[in-house]
């Protein structure tokens, strides 16, 4: 049987963006709605954190490793707001670029040492243009596409790994792209999280929030120049 891509099948763009911003009012009324709750259960979550603080680190790295690995964007993304939340926008994003890194590793060598043959064969049509140019600029290129939302997680650590990149270059680059995103998130969960707020959020902050969320857009516009200069 034909596979088929179901996005490309989407025959009502209008009803297809119209559903998805109907589920998302209702996601939002819901939250609003259960708001209260929700903090109170986030305080008391805070304070076991704060007690257990090993313990959360350890377990929360391990959690994110996982998640990386198996390259869950969504869940991604809220586990960067509540390591915002739970261990502040300073050490949060921090765990979460140690837990993405770890994540890539582990698919990086999977790749790398097992998986070449079985990837090749199943998505190799997907990978071919990250190998490419994972070949023709090495680290340039990884840097770059860890900020290009549309590229897949799981097709840059696979590509990567089936190059001639050592590994200790691929984690600390890794580690480095992960950064901003990582801090730009968690700044967002100390916010949301409870006993802070805006009026606690220096303009500094502000600032900086918004230069890190611009990161990408600036990468890839940086990658468009650079392909119509070559």
């Amino acid at each position: 049987m034909e596979k088929t891509d179901p996005i490309r099948n989407i025959r009502n763009p209008a009803a297809f963006l119209g559903a998805f911003f109907l589920f998302l009012a209702i996601g939002l009324v819901a939250y609003l709605s259960y708001l209260p709750d929700l903090l109170s259960r986030i305080s008391v979550m805070q304070n076991w954190v704060q007690a257990n603080w090993v313990e959360s680190t350890v377990a929360f790295v391990l959690g994110y490793t996982i998640i990386s690995f198996l390259a869950v964007f969504p869940a991604a993304v809220f586990l960067n707001l509540l390591a915002g939340m739970f261990f502040g926008k300073w050490i949060g994003p921090i765990l979460v670029a140690f837990g993405s890194t770890a994540g890539a590793t582990l698919a990086f060598l999977l790749a790398r040492r097992f998986l070449k043959a079985w990837i090749l064969a199943k998505w190799g049509k997907q990978i071919d243009p990250i190998l490419h140019e994972a070949k023709l600029h090495g680290g340039k290129y990884l840097f770059s596409a860890r900020f290009i939302p549309f590229i897949p997680f799981w097709s840059i650590n696979w590509a990567f790994g089936m190059t001639q990149m050592r590994v200790a270059p691929f984690m600390g680059i890794t580690f480095l792209a992960m950064l901003p995103a990582s801090f730009f998130y968690s700044w967002g969960g100390s916010v949301l999280a409870p006993g802070s707020g805006t009026q606690t959020t220096s303009a500094w902050e502000w600032i900086l929030s918004l230069v890190l969320a611009a990161i990408p857009l600036a990468v890839r516009l940086y990658e468009k120049k650079r392909k119509r200069s070559h």
